[in-house]
């Protein structure tokens, strides 16, 4: 794409600006008409790894900026450290205007500033997370040069250089980082595309009262950047193109509007939050316990979430009682806004990664461990009751000993705050405690509570005279009494649908009036006809509970009969009651309960009607009726009423003990607030904390984080050290074949002034030297852990070219496999071999030549003795045909023997090119002709077993060299350790190892030689001989010639053995062949 079409974006940064870089990267689109620049303030003193680690988290390449780089769309750029950057004729320039050394680098204001004017309209620039005011500048020239500036919103950890953008009025929309870059590119086809964030707060009175009406939560005061900010999140994920129509899709979508509830409620805890304030509330919780006269120990843990805050306050009174030998009875009440929590909570199970904080001796003291879970013992269970409660809107728990608070309050605002301190302040006894989260305070209500301990926001209730504004007492208005009436409130919208779901279900099978009721608060929901002989409204309050409408002699029997209903699920009638006050004719009704279907919040609805009979039969005139003369009729009605009576005592009474357990700590909410306040015993609802992280919390995210960068760039130059002085040309690719590093020297072989880093495929297309395969090694490198090498020839050097396959450390999203290609120049070590080989050549020869004349010495006294012979015999005149004949064979056969010795010898300095059957024995013997001389001269005895056709593909040559070199080096240590001429011996063996394999073996009777340089004796140059006997290149040479041209082994070591009934000591050295290999 042309340039002059290209977007530059541009995102300034300073403190707290890493986290949100991280956020931005992780929603931004790729585009070729788009550029991103980010410019992070960074110490100029160290390198930086901010490229490398944003790469990491976000995925994308993010590069460094180079001097004179021209600007291409579809890449993120970074400016480097200790450099302040402009922008000119599509080139990035580095520029230093001040000499102010305190100056922040990058300057964020110089590059907007060039940026304005480069790009004018088609610039845009993004202020995120800092301190002070850099960058100001730079967006009021971007905004006055036609481009867009934009800012993140008060969330950002460091808010003052996005305060200061904004203040300057000319910045577009502040949002979290992850909105700002998910609708960069909306932006620049719409510049309008932000727009439908600016009408949020002028409607957040009509969401809070969807939410309110849908989830009877009231976040009207909640702090309003709290809830715009999640209310922006669910409208970009829902992709509504503005604030009205998501009202349209809450007003529509019941789901969504649980998400939105949900994301305005984020449930977040843990045990023993913040340590050191526990260890200080142990320690106050101890005194007041101490003091307390009565047996009763009442606590209140707001915003409870899954219940881990309840759990720990709950351990620490259990060994304050137990370190004290106190009994004491103990109620926690655990509250929380939220059904799904409070349920979850009763019954939590903690997988063993949730106990993070909790010691091991509780552990083992309060928990009951199942297989792979952890569950709370009965002891600290029964301390707590769980329930669902709004500290809004709902009467508080009375009498006191301690509430805990903890990270509610900041997301309030202040009126609320106050508000909810007053309450708390009402709740408590004297002197009893307040547990705040790190961030909260008592405010300005230091008339209610004194300070105990500022670090651990732990406070204590002052003297009940204090004065209390009596409005922030007050709760919203009510529709009942009870908590389950709130399904009136949806009365006028769900009538219609409770008479279609009566008529549906029970139109068929009854005409009769009666009344629709809610099977768990037994509220009327509805009434059908004419109820009011059986319903009377009671003086007072309104009510529309069932058992205080319903007459007082049918109360017990429509209990029994809705009670017998819900446990078999089917209709139920009761038998005929007498109608009181009683009369002639006489009159009874017949209650049926008809199971309905469930209501739209899930709850079992009935529909129970009243059938009234009169029994004229029995009419009896009034100055014949005897009340005391009771007739048989009479006396069984009376009967059956009885047993009736009874029967519906039994039923209510099974009732009552199945649901006292829960009923006992509901009882005592109810008797309190009823006693205290006058107040109803709604559902319990309270919100929760939006964040858990506070800002010391989120401090030590940073420090965690600027101590991995130190890790890093340690890691990162020990390995760049690494690769600079291997001594070999690298480089590194990943799975996908991306260059991940590489080192200067690989540039001679592969070009890379292309940097194209798609993939190292495209490299190989301009490759400077022939790598056959490559990619398809690499490729199995990758695959099957393929691992291969060879040698090759390039600008009249040696190299040894290696595929190599490692793990590198990676995300978790990603493999952490990778290549490793490397050159290693073996010209050198070539060189160094041959002159070394050149000069134990040149050793051997000159033992050879030792050796010769020690040979040579027999043949020619033979020779000198007959021809002196031959010379007296001639002086003498005795000389005989035959004599000379004989004479002249003898010094033939010694010329013979010679000329032999002289061709060994050529054939030995001869070098041999080409391999080919070799016989063992052959070179065993033809060792033993050229070396026997010299060993005779010291003394020593050759005991030799060879077996016959051992063969091997081979050199002759090459191998009696290696052999002469082990069999002097024994030679050598005998004429220098042994001096007994008896116990001078060296044995030379073979054996087959196997079909595939042989042994030769020389040993001789040296006494071996010492553990500690054992292993370096085939090192070249390394001898323990005394310079005027030995080089140092003998067993060197020996070793190249077995295992590099012949593959075979060669172990050396000392052994220890009988022979000829005598103990020996020395080296033996074990030399292993394939067979025709």
């Amino acid at each position: 794409m042309n340039y002059k079409d290209v977007f530059i974006v541009g995102i300034g940064a300073s403190a707290g600006g890493f986290e949100a870089l991280q956020k931005f990267l992780s929603k931004i689109q790729m585009d070729d008409r788009i550029s991103y620049v980010i410019c992070q303030h960074l110490d100029a003193k160290k390198p930086t790894l901010l490229g490398e680690l944003l790469s990491k988290f976000s995925g994308f390449n993010i590069s460094a900026i180079s001097e004179k780089e021209e600007i291409k769309g579809n890449h993120i750029y970074y400016c480097p450290p200790d450099k302040n950057l402009i922008v000119q004729d599509g080139k990035f320039l580095f520029y230093e205007p001040t000499k102010n050394i305190h100056s922040p680098k990058p300057s964020i204001d110089i590059f907007f500033k060039s940026l304005a004017q480069e790009k004018k309209e088609k610039a845009i620039g993004i202020i995120l997370s800092g301190t002070g005011s850099d960058g100001t500048e730079g967006i009021i020239e971007i905004e006055k040069n036609g481009g867009i500036a934009l800012a993140e919103d008060e969330a950002a950890k460091y808010f003052s250089m996005p305060k200061s953008a904004i203040d300057s009025g000319k910045v577009l929309v502040a949002l979290p980082p992850e909105l700002l870059a998910d609708g960069i590119i909306n932006l620049i086809e719409d510049r309008k595309y932000f727009d439908k964030y600016f009408e949020i707060e002028d409607s957040l009175e009509k969401i809070f009262s969807i939410l309110k009406d849908e989830t009877f939560v009231d976040f009207s005061s909640y702090k309003n950047a709290t809830v715009t900010r999640r209310i922006k999140k669910r409208i970009v994920e829902k992709k509504a193109e503005g604030v009205n129509e998501y009202i349209k899709i809450l007003q529509s979508d019941a789901d969504e509007v649980t998400k939105l509830k949900d994301e305005l409620l984020i449930i977040v805890t843990s045990f023993f939050r913040d340590e050191d304030a526990f260890v200080e509330l142990k320690k106050q919780l101890t005194s007041l316990i101490e003091k307390k006269l009565d047996n009763n120990i009442r606590i209140w843990v707001t915003a409870c979430a899954t219940g881990e805050e309840a759990y720990s306050i709950a351990m620490i009174i259990s060994d304050i009682l137990e370190e004290h030998n106190k009994v004491k009875k103990v109620t926690i009440f655990a509250t929380d806004v939220s059904d799904k929590v409070i349920n979850e909570s009763r019954n939590r199970v903690f997988k063993a990664d949730e106990l993070h904080g909790v010691r091991k001796s509780h552990i083992d003291k309060y928990f009951e461990k199942t297989q792979k879970s952890y569950k709370v013992n009965k002891k600290i269970r029964d301390m707590i009751v769980f329930s669902k409660h709004d500290i809004i809107k709902d009467p508080p728990f009375l009498n006191l000993d301690m509430i805990s608070c903890r990270n509610l309050l900041i997301y309030f605002n202040n009126e609320l705050q106050k508000r909810i301190l007053s309450i708390f302040y009402y709740s408590l006894r004297y002197e009893s405690l307040l547990f705040l989260g790190k961030s909260e305070t008592i405010g300005t209500l230091t008339s209610l509570f004194s300070v105990i301990s500022n670090k651990s926001k732990i406070y204590k209730k002052l003297n009940d005279l204090a004065k209390v504004d009596l409005e922030t007492l007050t709760y919203g208005k009510r529709n009942s009494t009870f908590a389950k009436d709130r399904y009136i409130n949806n009365q006028a919208t769900n009538l219609i649908d409770i008479d279609i779901s009566i008529n549906k279900s029970i139109s068929n099978r009854f005409i009769q009036n009666g009344i629709v009721v809610d099977g768990t608060s037994y509220n009327i929901l509805f009434y059908k006809g004419d109820c009011k002989e059986f319903l009377h409204h009671p003086q007072g309050v309104h009510t529309n509970e069932l058992f205080r409408l319903v007459v007082d002699f049918l109360r017990l029997d429509v209990r029994a009969t809705i009670s017998e209903a819900k446990k078999t699920g089917s209709y139920v009638s009761s038998k005929k009651i007498r109608i009181l006050p009683i009369s002639e004719p006489k009159e009874y009704v017949i209650i049926n309960v008809y199971p309905l279907e469930k209501n739209k919040l899930g709850e079992d609805t009935y529909f129970v009607s009243f059938d009234k009979i009169t029994d004229t039969k029995s009419s009896v005139s009034e100055d014949k009726y005897d009340p005391i003369d009771f007739n048989d009729t009479d006396m069984n009605v009376l009967e059956d009423e009885l047993l009736t009576l009874k029967e519906r005592l039994q039923i209510t009474i099974e009732e009552l003990e199945t649901s006292n357990e829960e009923l006992q700590s509901t009882n005592e909410e109810l008797q309190s607030t009823n006693e205290e306040l006058q107040s109803t015993n709604e559902e319990l609802e309270t919100s929760n904390e939006e964040l858990q992280s506070t800002n010391e919390e989120l401090q030590a995210v940073n420090d965690e984080l600027n101590t991995s960068n130190i890790e890093l760039d340690f890691a990162n130059n020990a390995f760049n050290n690494v690769l600079a002085n291997l001594g070999a040309h690298v480089v590194i690719l990943d799975d996908k074949l991306n260059i991940v590093k590489y080192t200067a020297g690989i540039a001679d072989f592969f070009d890379l002034s292309t940097n194209d880093e798609e993939s190292f495929s495209n490299v190989l297309l301009n490759s400077n030297i022939e790598l056959p395969n490559l990619l398809e090694n690499i490729k199995k490198c990758l695959n099957y852990d393929f691992e291969t090498g060879y040698d090759v020839t390039y600008k009249k050097r040696n190299y040894y070219f290696s595929i190599k396959r490692i793990n590198l450390p990676m995300s978790e999203d990603k493999s952490n496999k990778a290549i490793v290609l490397s050159f290693v120049d073996k010209t050198e070590f070539i060189e160094q071999d041959k002159i070394i080989f050149q000069q134990a050549k040149l050793v051997s020869m000159g033992e050879m030549i030792g050796n010769i004349s020690h040979q040579w010495r027999q043949p020619l006294s033979v020779i000198t003795t007959v021809a002196s012979g031959i010379k007296l015999e001639a002086e003498y005149k005795t000389l005989a045909l035959t004599s000379i004949d004989e004479n002249m064979n003898v010094i033939l056969d010694q010329a013979k023997y010679l000329s032999k010795t002289i061709d060994n010898f050529r054939d030995f300095i001869k070098e041999s090119k080409d391999f080919g059957k070799t016989n063992i024995k052959r070179v065993v013997n033809e060792t033993i002709n050229l070396v026997e001389a010299s060993l005779r001269n010291n003394f020593i005895t050759l005991v030799i077993h060879i077996d016959d056709n051992l063969e091997i593909d081979g050199s002759t040559n090459e191998l009696i060299e290696a052999m002469i070199n082990i069999v002097n080096n024994s030679k050598d240590a005998l004429k220098e350790k042994i001096k007994n001429e008896d116990d001078k011996f060296i044995f030379i063996n073979t054996k087959k190892l196997s079909p595939n394999s042989i042994e030769l073996k020389i040993t001789d009777t040296a006494g071996g030689i010492d553990e500690k340089i054992i292993n370096r004796i085939q090192e070249p140059y390394f001898t323990t001989k005394h310079e005027s006997v030995g080089t140092g290149l003998g067993l060197s040479i020996a070793n190249k010639i077995i295992q590099e041209r012949h593959h075979g082994k060669i172990n050396i070591y000392n052994d220890e053995f009988e022979y000829n009934s005598k103990h020996y000591k020395g080296l033996t050295t074990s030399i292993t062949f394939e067979i025709n290999k």
